[in-house]
C-alpha cells in the first residue's frame, strides 16, 4: 500500500460503465475530494454530451497511457464489458498498472471468467474495494526500451552459460577419450560426444554473435538518426567517417 500522501499525488484512471449515470457521479465525487482523477469521459457520460467520440477516445489514450495506474471498476450486471476492457489494453500496453475492483462478481478459478484470463497479466492486482484500489501501490512498469534491456541480457546471458556447458562437456569428453585410447569403440563414442558438444557450441556462438551484430547496428542506427540520408550528396554528418556514404557516389563522406 501507498500512503495517503503519495497515493492522492497519483494519476488515476478509472475505467467503467459509462451508461449508469451513478458510476461517473461517484468518480467526480472522488475527483472533488482531492484525488487526481484523470478520466474526462466522467463529465460527458449522461446521453448526448459526447460531441465527438474521435475526440473522446483520443483524450482516453492519452489519460490512459500517461496515468500512474488505472482502476477497472465491474458489477455482476456489467457484462459483456466493451470500451473499458479497450482501455485496460491500453494501460498495458503502456506499462500502466491495472487494479481490477470488482464486487459480487464470482470469477472462474482458471479462466477469470466473466473478466477474462487476462487478469493474470503481472501488472495487474485486484482489490476488494475502491478504497483499497485507490490507496494501492501506483509505481508503473520499466519502460518498454527497459524491459527489452532486461531482456536481451538474459538471453545473452543464458547463451554464455549454454555455451560454456557445451565446451565443459566436449573438454570432459576428449578426456575420456584419451582415458580409454586402448578401447576403440569406447573412445570413438567419446570423440563423437565431444564433437557433437563443439558443434553446440558453435551454434549457440553464432547466436551470440548474431546478437551483437544486431546490437551493433541498431546502434548504429540509433545514432545515424537525425542525418541526411545516404543518398543525399552531402559531407555533414554527425560522424567524421560515415560508414553509410563509403562508397556512395557523390558523397564525400564526411
Amino acid at each position: 500500500m501507498a500512503d495517503e500522501t503519495e497515493a492522492r499525488a497519483a494519476k488515476i484512471y478509472i475505467a467503467s460503465r459509462a451508461s449508469i449515470p451513478e458510476r461517473a457521479a461517484e468518480w467526480r465525487r472522488l475527483r472533488s475530494s482531492g484525488w487526481k482523477i484523470v478520466s474526462s469521459w466522467i463529465d460527458e457520460a449522461g446521453e448526448g454530451q459526447t460531441s465527438s467520440f474521435s475526440d473522446l477516445w483520443s483524450r482516453i489514450q492519452t489519460e490512459v497511457t500517461t496515468a500512474d495506474k488505472l482502476i477497472l471498476y465491474v458489477e455482476p450486471d456489467d457484462f459483456p464489458l466493451k470500451g473499458a476492457l479497450i482501455e485496460v489494453g491500453m494501460a498495458l500496453a503502456a506499462g500502466v498498472r491495472v487494479v481490477v475492483v470488482s464486487p459480487g462478481v464470482t470469477l472462474e478459478p482458471r479462466s477469470m471468467r466473466p473478466i477474462g484470463s487476462w487478469m493474470a497479466h503481472p501488472l495487474v492486482s485486484h482489490a476488494a474495494t475502491m478504497d483499497e484500489a485507490l490507496a494501492a501501490w501506483t509505481a508503473r512498469a520499466p519502460a518498454q526500451d527497459e524491459r527489452g534491456d532486461a531482456i536481451a541480457e538474459g538471453r545473452r546471458q543464458g547463451l554464455e552459460e549454454a555455451k560454456a556447458v557445451c565446451d565443459e562437456r566436449a573438454n570432459r569428453a576428449r578426456d575420456m577419450a584419451l582415458s580409454v585410447d586402448a578401447d576403440d569403440d569406447l573412445s570413438d563414442a567419446f570423440d563423437r560426444d565431444g564433437d557433437e558438444a563443439l558443434r553446440c557450441s558453435s551454434l549457440i556462438g553464432d547466436l551470440i554473435d548474431a546478437d551483437r551484430d544486431r546490437e551493433v547496428k541498431v546502434a548504429a542506427e540509433d545514432l545515424c538518426e537525425g542525418c541526411p540520408p545516404p543518398s543525399y550528396s552531402t559531407n555533414i554528418t554527425r560522424c567524421d567517417a560515415c560508414p553509410r556514404r563509403a562508397g556512395t557516389e557523390g558523397a564525400d563522406g564526411g
